[in-house]
This record gives C-alpha cells, sequence and structure tokens, in this order.
C-alpha cells in the first residue's frame, strides 16, 4: 500500500502566488559585459551582468556560450544549493570554463566545462547569494521556494527577452546540486505551469531536462538518513571499505532509530506539510546525525582529510571568495568593494524558519515524471557521507509515478568512459530509461563534477545528446 495519495499538481497549485506578484517595480535596467581570458581563459565568448527584478533585486549570472555550434546548442542552467549558496563558487570548482587555483587566488582553464555542448547559465540566486542584491526592504527577502520560483521565472524571461533573444527558442536543462534538489523541481513546475497557459511571463523555451546532482528532493531524514547504516555499517558499504565504519554501538542505534525516522518521513511525504515535514527531518538529523559523523574526513568527500573546518573542509571555498573579492575582479564583473561570500548564512536561517529548508518536492518530481515531456537525470556520488548513494537509489526505487515498477526492477550496471589518454575507466553504476536514469559515481562525492569531472562531462554529453548512456555501459 503506497503512502502517496494523487501527488499531481495541478495550476491551481501555483497559479495564485504567480497572480499575486503580477505588480512588479523595476529599479534599474539590465546588464551585459562581454569577458575575455583576463577573467577567465573560457576559450569561448563569455558574459557577466545582472538583471533587476521585483522589489529591488538584482539577480547575477554568468553566460558561457557553448564551445560547439551555439546558436543551436541548448541552454544548459547550473543552481548550487545551500539555500545561500552561490553558484558561482561551483563555477570555479565544478563546471565552469575555468577554476580557482587554491595557491594564489587565480584561475586556470578548465578543459572538462560543461559549456562544451551547451550553453551553460549560472545564476546566483536567491537575492542576496553571491553577486545577486537583496532588496533593501526586508520584507522582500526570499524565505521560501515559491518565492525563489517566482524571482527565477522572472529573471529567465528578462534574461531571454532583453539580453540573449537569440537563445530564448533553445532548449532548457536545468542542473541543480545538493538543496538545489529543491530548486530543480519546484521552479520547473512554477515555469510548466505559466507556459501551459501561456501567460504573459511565461518563457518560451522548451523544457528538455532536470539534472540532479547529489540533491536533496525529500525530506532530509528518512531513507537518506538511515542510509547511514549501509555506509559505514555493512561490509559493502563505502565508509566501512575505507576503513572509517562506525562501531558496533552506533550501528545498534542506527538500528534502533532506522525504522521511526522512515516512518516519520513517510507522514511528510504523505501530508506534505512543512511543520511535519521540519519535525520529521528535525527528528532523523537530531538523533541520527550527530551519530553519523566521521571525524578528520570530509563529509562532502570521505577519501579527503579535513583541514579547513571553518570552510566545511572544503580547501577551495576561500580562494574563491579570495578571487571573487580582488579589486580587478570586481571590477570586470560591475562591481566596486562589494563583500563576495560563497554562502549568505542570513538567507539560509530564513529558510530554515519558513520549513523551506526541510521542505519535500516529491510530488513536483511526480509531476514531471507523469505528466510533462522533461526527462530526469540522477547523478550521484558515493564518497558523499551527507546525501548518500545507498538512500538515494531507494528513494527514487519509490517514487510512485507510471514508470515506477519497470524502473525499480531493473538491475544496476557498472558503466566506463574513455579518458583523455584513451584509457577506458570504470565510472560507477546506472539504470533507467531515457525518462529517468540514475547514474552513480564511485570516486566523486558530494561536487560530482568536481571529484570526476571526465566522468561527469562524458554521461552529461550523452545525456544532452539524447542517447540513453547505453556506449557507457558495460554489457
Amino acid at each position: 500500500m503506497s503512502f502517496y495519495p494523487d501527488m499531481s499538481l495541478g495550476l491551481q497549485d501555483i497559479l495564485p502566488f504567480s497572480q499575486s506578484q503580477s505588480q512588479s517595480t523595476w529599479f534599474s535596467a539590465s546588464t551585459r559585459h562581454q569577458q575575455d581570458q583576463s577573467l577567465c581563459d573560457a576559450r569561448t565568448d563569455h558574459y557577466t551582468g545582472s538583471v533587476p527584478i521585483s522589489n529591488g533585486k538584482e539577480i547575477f549570472y554568468w553566460m558561457i556560450r557553448s564551445m560547439d555550434n551555439p546558436t543551436e546548442a541548448p541552454v544548459l542552467i547550473w543552481l548550487s544549493g545551500g539555500p545561500g549558496g552561490a553558484s558561482t563558487y561551483a563555477a570555479l570548482t565544478e563546471v565552469g570554463p575555468c577554476w580557482v587555483n587554491i595557491t594564489d587566488n587565480s584561475t586556470y582553464h578548465n578543459p572538462y566545462s560543461w559549456a562544451q555542448h551547451a550553453n551553460l547559465l549560472i545564476i546566483d540566486q536567491p537575492a542576496g547569494v553571491g553577486f545577486s542584491k537583496e532588496s533593501s526592504d526586508p520584507a522582500h527577502r526570499v524565505t521560501t521556494l515559491d518565492q525563489a520560483a517566482y524571482d527565477f521565472n522572472e529573471f529567465l524571461h528578462t534574461f531571454f527577452t532583453e539580453i540573449f533573444p537569440d537563445l530564448q527558442h533553445n532548449g532548457l536543462h536545468l542542473a541543480s546540486e545538493s538543496y538545489g534538489g529543491r530548486w530543480g523541481p519546484a521552479f520547473l513546475h512554477h515555469i510548466l505551469a505559466l507556459q501551459n497557459v501561456r501567460a504573459e511571463q511565461a518563457v518560451t523555451n522548451p523544457i528538455k531536462s532536470l539534472i540532479l546532482v547529489n540533491a536533496v528532493i525529500g525530506t532530509l531524514g528518512g531513507l537518506l538518513s538511515t542510509a547511514n547504516y549501509e555506509f559505514g555499517c555493512t561490509g559493502h558499504g563505502v565508509a566501512t571499505r575505507l576503513g572509517l565504519g562506525y562501531n558496533e554501538t552506533v550501528c545498534s542505534a542506527l538500528q534502533e532509530l532506522g525504522p521511526e525516522c522512515e516512518k516519520y518521513a513517510e507522514i511528510c511525504e504523505r501530508e506534505n506539510d512543512l511543520t511535519i515535514c521540519k519535525d520529521a527531518s528535525q527528528f532523523c538529523e537530531g538523533r541520527i546525525g550527530p551519530l553519523a559523523k566521521l571525524p578528520g574526513v570530509s563529509p562532502y568527500n570521505v577519501e579527503k582529510a579535513c583541514s579547513d573546518t571553518e570552510n566545511l573542509c572544503l580547501d577551495n571555498l576561500a580562494a574563491t571568495e579570495a578571487f571573487f573579492n580582488k579589486r580587478e575582479v570586481q571590477h570586470m564583473l560591475g562591481y566596486d568593494n562589494y563583500q563576495y561570500g560563497v554562502i549568505n548564512h542570513d538567507i539560509t536561517t530564513s529558510f530554515d524558519e519558513s520549513g523551506s529548508t526541510t521542505q519535500s518536492v516529491l510530488r513536483e518530481v511526480v509531476d514531471l515524471l507523469q505528466h510533462t515531456p522533461v526527462r530526469l537525470l540522477v547523478m550521484n556520488g558515493d564518497l558523499d557521507a551527507l546525501v548518500i548513494t545507498a538512500g538515494q537509489k531507494r528513494i527514487f526505487d519509490n517514487i510512485p509515478w507510471r514508470g515506477q515498477l519497470e524502473y525499480r526492477q531493473q538491475p544496476w550496471k557498472d558503466w566506463h568512459y574513455t579518458d583523455a589518454s584513451g584509457e577506458r575507466q570504470h565510472g560507477g553504476q546506472v539504470k533507467g530509461s531515457s525518462k529517468l536514469r540514475f547514474v552513480s559515481f564511485q570516486k566523486a562525492g558530494h561536487m560530482v563534477p568536481g571529484d570526476q569531472p571526465e566522468a561527469a562531462l562524458a554521461v552529461l554529453n550523452e545525456w544532452l545528446d539524447e542517447k540513453i548512456i547505453l556506449s557507457v555501459v558495460d554489457t
């Protein structure tokens, strides 16, 4: 018996918010600055700028033209998570044409940029994150998924009609990471709803796919939390095989807490109530989270030592902030003495308080799979101790949509890719179809494109080409 009632969403679930926000106030003009190798050795045309949106907010973007046929290539949007995390951090550490050098805070060319076969659009959002500016009125701070979705669509509408009108009919793919697992489904549901009624503010790009990178779609508990048992208490668990497994006391506690944690998560998904989901997540995270900590290693990649806890065990975070706070860099971006940060903790706190941090978007995912032509690619790094692959596999096995039974019964297969030297490399495991595909990466953690750039790009390129990735499957 399913815990989920009819999970499809209608237009009435989203239009009231959009209509109530239809009076936009514009404060300044959009900007577009063409950049050169002084900012980044992109080896293709790239632009930065900002778009004013409602209530005095501004959204910053970095557009990198596709290295291959930019006129016809799709647009690939990248959104980091947080919810207060800047996507410009991923631009210099994961998907962008340049990566930051942690030794001198400069940048160098990334040959595995996600702009090889797509026009890559990196967006700092919501307003207040990275180089994007909040409203001067605290009452207009973005604190919910609904508000962020409205602002995102408003940004895209202006971006494609006024700044890059040549791209307004290109196919659109949305890639989102970590908390971005909530951004992606919520934003696409909003965009599609406006397109379906041909609203004046609807973007005209056909929506092609959603790409979830170590992304959370359900409550912050349930199968994600109980996956810690498999991660560190079983012989085949990733942490166990690395000599980081939990002791008997921790494993016994995980066994005892697991069923109750999963029960609360099921109630959250069934009721779709922010308060219930927040309580469920706090129970699981509060009880299981402290037990599952692995001292001395990065939770984002357990093969890496944690040498800088102040910067979340991410050795390139401080370098990214140092680069973007350079006076000459800010001048190229059109800023002066702007205090750039990778994470806006105030935004994160506001989302926590509203309940949006733990808000499930499983219903939106079901709606995308069940009622739209949008394809869904899941990329998950096995070395991530936060969004554990074992839990993610079970979550996607249990999504109730018309293709669930066929997807769930499929076996996992090993997949390989060919590296730059022509050698065949094992990437991880894969299963699914052209509608829903799950690809795990054995040597990557939370930031898949940063940890395994060649492998991630191989999978991405075939997905954008609408292949089923059979060429990388070991049959």
